[in-house]
């Protein structure tokens, strides 16, 4: 079930310089359930950024903001230290740790989400690095789930889906899936970073649109996405992600096609009757059924 990897990402060269800063450290929260997509799009305005954190980003005046270009205060670039220096680290467990703290830091379910620190993740290029270390340390699962959990959570920002899609972040997350089809963690988050990363609705971009094609009639996407439900039917952090990713999938009718062929309908049935008195579950499994079996 690999994917080809014909297109390698490059690792920005601002990664080369190094930074001695004054460190605040922090507990890393606990992963928790990552919230809808829709759920994003309502959170973006609500948290202003906070001066007390590692990271602060500041915004260039009106007039040399065509751009949205972002800008590291020197005194306080903590996490371009902390990326540099643990994930291209020699050692896999010193990148899992990396990516760990990365996490913590744009981690969608924080109480106080910055977006800020995603943005600023994306125009350093840590997604480069991610996919870079999902493919170099393919036998290390820690790096996998690590990887994959960051992917996810960067991808909730629209600035960063088209760049985590051009370095083959969709491909190394699929490679991930597909390598470890029993690791909770990796499918977890494997399959929340695709729900992120695809779409066929009208309004996706043609990058996001592409990606979505290929994993559907290219890579075999969905046999992997029933693989996860029906290995881990009662989490139920994985079935929701699997039923939104499948909902994203729209209902055009050579995706409806595959859909059938690969036995969504019925693992989105069972999700169904496992959980009758989950409203989320009924709500999104039923859209899943919509677009496969067409609405009435």
């Amino acid at each position: 079930h690999s994917i080809s990897e014909s297109k390698q990402p490059e690792i920005p060269q601002r990664f080369q310089t190094t930074t001695t800063t004054t460190t605040t450290t922090a507990s890393m929260p606990q992963r928790k359930r990552s919230r809808s997509k829709n759920a994003k799009k309502e959170e973006r305005e609500v948290d202003a950024p906070d001066n007390s954190t590692v990271v602060v980003i500041k915004k260039e005046e009106e007039d040399n903001t065509a751009n949205g270009s972002v800008v590291i205060e020197p005194s306080l670039s903590e996490l371009a230290r902390l990326v540099m220096e643990n994930m291209i680290h020699p050692d896999p467990t010193a990148v899992a740790r990396g990516m760990e703290k990365l996490h913590g830091l744009v981690n969608v379910d924080r109480p106080h989400w910055e977006r800020d620190r995603a943005q600023l993740c994306g125009s350093l290029g840590a997604h480069c690095l991610i996919v870079a270390s999902l493919r170099k340390w393919l036998d290390h699962p820690d790096v996998q789930e690590w990887g994959c959990f960051c992917i996810e959570s960067l991808s909730f920002l629209d600035c960063n889906e088209d760049k985590i899609i051009d370095c083959g972040g969709v491909e190394a997350v699929l490679n991930a899936l597909n390598r470890y089809p029993h690791h909770l963690g990796i499918q977890w988050g494997g399959c929340g970073a695709l729900r992120n990363l695809l779409s066929c609705s009208e309004t996706a971009s043609a990058t996001k649109q592409g990606i979505t094609h290929k994993f559907v009639h290219d890579h075999g996407g969905l046999a992997t996405v029933v693989r996860a439900m029906e290995r881990f039917p009662s989490d139920q952090d994985v079935v929701l992600e699997c039923l939104i990713l499948v909902q994203n999938l729209g209902a055009k009718a050579d995706v409806r096609r595959v859909m059938i062929e690969s036995n969504v309908g019925n693992a989105v049935v069972s999700a169904l009757n496992l959980y009758p008195k989950n409203s989320q579950v009924s709500k999104e499994g039923m859209r899943c059924l919509k677009n496969i079996f067409g609405k009435p």
